[in-house]
């Protein structure tokens, strides 16, 4: 059976071909791995001038000191959580249509698994046959190899 195995985390994502060889029996072989960037930059990285310094046209700002309030902070990471959940779902969606497997398998951590799961497309999510709340993206491939290997199907 042709089978893709994903793997996602907020900051990447990976995706593997399930591979038979006739000397080495089964295999993953990589066939995208993407970082993506927002995850990694925090908000005063990506609210900061170069110097560090908020900049004054941040419409939110404290006028007297200068900072942004705590709630203001939280709803930015917020968005930025849903901004990097709706891309893993696109890049899922582009990856297995691109690929076209008969199944795929999928792992997230258990705090992102069924929001990332939510974004993709329900045609495309009705050919996963198996699913895991576990964070492995940055495991050997190996080990994923062994944790699918008995779904492969």
């Amino acid at each position: 059976m042709d089978a893709i195995v994903i793997l996602a985390s907020l900051g990447r994502l990976k995706a593997y071909r399930m591979e038979e060889t006739p000397t080495r029996g089964k295999k993953l072989s990589l066939i995208e791995d993407m970082e993506f960037i927002d995850a990694h930059g925090g908000i005063a990285g990506q609210m900061t001038d170069r110097s560090g310094r908020y900049p004054k046209t941040v419409a939110y700002q404290n006028r007297k000191s200068g900072h942004l309030s705590a709630y203001e902070g939280q709803t930015l990471e917020m968005e930025i959580h849903r901004r990097l959940i709706r891309l893993a779902g696109e890049e899922i969606n582009a990856i297995l249509r691109r690929e076209r497997p008969e199944a795929w398998h999928f792992a997230a951590s258990p705090e992102n698994h069924d929001a990332i799961l939510e974004a993709v497309d329900p045609g495309v999510r009705e050919h996963l046959v198996h699913a895991e709340r576990v964070d492995i993206v940055n495991a050997p491939p190996q080990d994923i190899l062994q944790r699918f290997v008995s779904r492969w199907g």
